[in-house]
């Protein structure tokens, strides 16, 4: 019986070391299929939160460059604002200042040399000469000091003085107004500040 029961015995140890085995293999597969399993779903939540990540530091940056694109702007408006102020009140100043001067001796002989100089630019035998009624007299008596054939018009309204001289033969316009004058050297002063539209 000895024997018999070595037998069962042995027998019974194979099978449990079998079944040991086998349970150690199931095991196995299992714990490497539950870590491939982790490895996979933790790859492609690494993935996932390596995109979000990307995408929130481009949203950040995107921000970024918006808040400093709106800060430059308002500070571009805030300049040519501010230079726009200033060029006005400039100018304010100068055309006061000019309307003093009007009222001077001395703007009767400003306005005899710009006839004279305007009438030598156009060289013509014939001018309109276009000016504000309150300068009619003064250009009446320039044109006849300087001996002019031309046929005053005072129908200029807010030109701060000055004239326009019109030489019909030739197509041409001289605008000699302290209007235009001023006009110019407001384009002058965009550009000096760098403001000008075309620069070119």
């Amino acid at each position: 019986m000895a024997g018999r029961d070595d037998i069962i015995h042995g027998f019974t140890r194979l099978v449990m070391k079998e079944a040991s085995d086998k349970r150690q293999h199931i095991i196995d597969e299992v714990t490497k299929e539950k870590k491939d399993l982790l490895d996979q779903k933790e790859r492609e939540f690494l993935e996932k939160a390596y995109i979000k990540v990307q995408d929130a530091v481009k949203e950040t940056k995107r921000i970024r460059n918006e808040d400093y694109s709106k800060a430059m702007l308002e500070s571009k408006k805030t300049l040519l604002m501010t230079r726009t102020k200033i060029m006005e009140d400039v100018f304010d100043s100068v055309l006061k200042r000019f309307e003093k001067f009007r009222e001077s001796d001395e703007y009767e002989k400003w306005l005899e040399k710009l006839l004279k100089d305007g009438a030598e630019k156009i060289n013509s035998d014939e001018y309109l000469v276009f000016c504000e009624q309150v300068d009619q007299k003064i250009v009446e008596k320039a044109v006849k000091q300087l001996n002019m054939k031309a046929k005053i018009i005072s129908d200029l309204e807010e030109v701060y003085g000055g004239v326009i001289l019109e030489c019909k033969q030739k197509g041409l316009l001289l605008d000699l107004t302290v209007k235009e004058m001023i006009v110019e050297a407001k384009a002058d002063f965009m550009c000096y500040c760098g403001l000008c539209v075309n620069r070119w």
